[in-house]
């Protein structure tokens, strides 16, 4: 009797404490988010808030930065941009550089932005792909097909079978993504093996 009330003493003293923090908490808001606002307000009337960067500019290491010098070394870069475009220019036009009009974008022709395969151009490639640029950020592969015929197994691990009862019909499928081949003598690093064993 004597253990079943310390444990509802102590509950009663953690809900105690825990009420206090809460009010104190609240006590705490109600007067903050007033001094909040009125910071804020003050701020909207001098138009401090719409003037860019109110305060100093610094860097990383808190040395003060000139703004005219972020101009100067901004008019100087364009400046050298300038003439360097303008030199390359005047060799175009004087016949030194010629451009190669038939090139074309040489990006878009060695890293296509999809790759489409039948099965019979897939067969004649050994059953592999290349992909010439490997995978960008959010790029995606889609894989259309049709699994193996199935074929009867006593043994699998995707249901149970009883003694006496026939072996369950077993479909699967398999799609590896491999890196490519850096060491001589060794495989490709496996970056994906996809191997689902569909029961019919």
């Amino acid at each position: 009797m004597s253990n079943h009330r310390v444990k509802f003493v102590s509950r009663l003293t953690l809900i105690q404490t825990l009420m206090t923090v809460f009010v104190l908490y609240l006590l705490f808001m109600t007067l903050q988010v007033p001094l909040v606002f009125k910071t804020a307000l003050l701020y909207a009337s001098d138009g401090s808030l719409s003037d860019a960067l109110p305060r100093p500019l610094y860097m990383a290491d808190s040395v003060r930065v000139d703004p005219r010098r972020i101009m100067r070394e901004t008019r100087e870069a364009a400046r050298q941009a300038l003439v360097v475009g303008k030199k390359l220019w005047e060799e175009v036009e004087s016949g030194k550089i010629r451009p190669d009009l038939n090139k074309g974008n040489t990006t878009e022709q060695k890293c296509p932005n999809s790759i489409v395969l039948s099965e019979s151009e897939f067969g004649a490639r050994k059953w592999i792909m290349e992909l010439p640029c490997g995978l960008t950020l959010g790029s995606h592969i889609t894989v259309v097909g049709k699994p193996r015929w199935a074929h009867p197994e006593r043994d699998p691990k995707i249901a149970l079978v009883k003694e006496g009862e026939e072996a369950v019909m077993v479909t699967q499928f398999m799609m590896e993504l491999q890196g490519l081949k850096t060491v001589d003598g060794e495989d490709p690093p496996r970056i994906l093996h996809f191997n689902p064993r569909l029961k019919r």
